[in-house]
């Protein structure tokens, strides 16, 4: 509930700010897996 209440109040005052922060949550996610997969 909290995290839908964040999401909803990004979207109606701030998408760019929204954008941005998915953005940023995507490359974080993208670091660990490229830094923490053992590649054969």
């Amino acid at each position: 509930m909290l995290l839908g209440g964040l999401w909803f109040g990004y979207w109606i005052r701030q998408e760019g700010l929204q954008l941005t922060h998915l953005v940023l949550v995507l490359w974080a996610l993208l670091a660990f897996v490229v830094f923490n997969v053992q590649w054969a």
